[in-house]
């Protein structure tokens, strides 16, 4: 027991019949009984945590000693030879069960409890006057004079509790239990009986539990051909040794072959007599690895230049595709998951082409070939004329006629093309009169006799790359129209021809009789002569029913230079 101040406490044991002995009265001052644990933070306190407790000293009564304690009035405990002063706050020494030593004298004698019973709940009582000490006890017994025991006597003692302590304890019945320990470490266990006399008997014992190990390799593994894989058993512990059945002790090794691999996992305790053991198996399975190859149709070519890649890749598997197009910065152009894709590059440029191949498995290459196209510049041909010439802009629904003039009017063209200005190129001009130049801008180049013409421009790259533009340049003459007419049927001068007419524009072509009759009208009138020669005469005004005299005419002639509306009389003579 331990107890902060000794002046102030009773001790008093208790038969089973009630009769009691007092053994210590409120004597001994400010002494302590044991280590006890007087302050906290400076106050005198009663701590009621068992936490907080001192420690416990063994103190012995009796009264067959010549050594030791023995009581003075006034003084408390007295040492023999010595006064212990009641002022200070001095632990009492403990008893030494050993030697029989500083062994305490009751207040009042045990002959208080002649006639107790032996049988019986005997009982410890003590009692603090002062409620802010400090006191704890752990255990007391008592020791009985065996001269005291009735002969002869006996006494049968059955079990009336049992207790397993500890952690997985699974009880089977009152007597036996399992234990399922599945973690690894050091489990302490207390088995306790209590007999019918409330005597409590106990036995610890501690169980070491090594960890059975479980390696796990996971699924079987295929691996790439020329490639390599790490296996591993996912299992470390203390005290762990490896062996794999290729000779390796390391946890994990590296394989690129195929086969099977099988791993001995043993763990033992620190001691070094128990192991346990654990086993797994992988199968690595070797599969194709794929090469990657192709071709293209096309290596080089003008812009916009189409193409298509085929795969030759090996060996002749399925598999799923990424091309990859990267212009000479690097820039992903373009991008296809077909097998054999066509692709079509509209920049000028030099392009690197990526193929990636996938197995099934999962296996894959790929392969670059750096520089493998080339797109050259592609010229795109135009041109326009000079407008201030006296030339006449088309209407705008005639996009193909570039202008309009007459004959013998130089025609200024101005080249306009687009072309790489790091490109040699050539140009050629066709100016539909059988009249061509080779000159970026050629001089201008008149037309001597009236007609649409058909004017070309080809432009050529030093790559062979070739644009071509073609306009028409309408040019006109004046119309000349007849005003006799001789209609006889004898095949010269019987129809009605207008000299210059070009019959794509538009006109109207109307005849009247003297007293303003209408004898004829045409719309889109399409006989016309040419260089002398005449054409569509069979679709010519005919007045071969019409009398002979005068007649008059209007021509009403619509062409890109100008609107006209011609009136002129027309003699008909036989």
């Amino acid at each position: 027991m331990e107890h902060t101040y000794l002046g102030d406490i009773t001790i008093d044991l208790i038969c089973p019949n009630g009769q009691s002995v007092r053994m210590e009265s409120q004597n001994g001052g400010g002494n302590f009984l044991g280590d006890a644990n007087d302050y906290d933070s400076g106050t005198q306190v009663c701590f009621g945590d068992p936490a907080n407790c001192g420690v416990g000293w063994n103190y012995c009564f009796s009264e067959n000693t010549t050594q030791g304690f023995s009581y003075g009035p006034g003084n408390g405990y007295l040492y023999e030879g010595n006064t212990v002063p009641t002022s200070q706050h001095r632990a009492i020494d403990s008893t030494n069960r050993i030697l029989g030593t500083n062994y305490y004298r009751p207040v009042n004698s045990f002959t208080g409890l002649i006639g107790c019973p032996l049988n019986g709940a005997w009982s410890f009582q003590v009692c603090d006057q002062w409620g802010v000490d400090d006191g704890w006890i752990w255990e007391w017994s008592l020791n009985l004079d065996p001269s005291l025991m009735p002969q002869p006597w006996d006494y049968t003692i059955t079990v009336d509790q049992v207790q397993w302590t500890g952690d997985n304890i699974i009880p089977d019945d009152d007597y036996t239990a399992h234990i399922d320990a599945s973690v690894a470490g050091n489990y302490n266990y207390t088995f306790t009986v209590i007999d019918n006399y409330g005597c409590v008997y106990d036995s610890t014992f501690t169980l070491t539990v090594v960890q059975l190990p479980t390696p796990n390799l996971g699924d079987d593994i295929g691996i790439c051909g020329g490639s390599s894989t790490t296996l591993n058993p996912n299992y470390t512990a203390n005290n762990t040794s490896y062996l794999w059945n290729t000779g390796a002790t390391s946890n994990t090794i590296v394989v690129n072959t195929a086969g099977t691999y099988d791993i001995t996992v043993t763990t033992t305790n620190n001691q070094g007599t128990l192991s346990c053991v654990g086993y797994d198996t992988v199968v690595v399975e070797y599969l194709p690895q794929p090469v990657a190859n192709f071709t293209s149709n096309k290596t080089e070519g003008c812009q916009p230049l189409t193409f298509t890649l085929t795969d030759l890749s090996t060996p002749s598997l399925t598999y799923n595709y990424l091309w990859i197009i990267l212009n000479a910065h690097n820039d992903t152009v373009q991008t296809s998951t077909q097998r054999n894709p066509t692709i079509t590059l509209t920049e000028s440029g030099i392009y690197t082409v990526t193929l990636y191949v996938i197995s099934e498995d999962g296996c894959w290459h790929d392969t670059t070939f750096v520089n493998y196209i080339e797109v050259f510049p592609q010229p795109d041909a135009n041109f326009t004329v000079n407008y201030s010439n006296g030339l006449v802009a088309p209407v705008p629904d005639e996009p193909t006629v570039i202008a309009a003039t007459t004959e013998g009017t130089p025609v200024e063209f101005i080249n306009t093309s687009h072309f790489d200005p790091n490109d040699q190129l050539t140009w050629q001009w066709d100016f539909g009169d059988n009249g061509n130049s080779t000159a970026h801008t050629p001089e201008p180049h008149p037309y001597e006799i009236w007609g649409d013409y058909e004017v070309t421009l080809t432009v050529t790259s030093e790559n062979n790359c070739t644009s071509s533009i073609t306009y028409i340049v309408n040019v006109e003459a004046p119309l000349e129209f007849p005003n006799v007419l001789t209609p006889n049927g004898d095949g010269h001068n019987d129809v009605f021809i207008v000299k210059n007419l070009n019959p794509n524009f538009p006109n109207v072509f109307s005849v009247y009789d003297r007293w303003g009759k209408k004898v004829y009208e045409k719309k889109n009138y399409t006989t016309y002569m040419k260089n002398n020669v005449v054409y569509n005469a069979d679709e010519g005004f005919n007045p071969e029913k019409l009398s002979d005299g005068v007649y008059f005419f209007t021509f009403k002639y619509e062409s890109y230079v100008k609107v006209t509306e011609y009136h002129s009389s027309l003699t008909l003579i036989r």
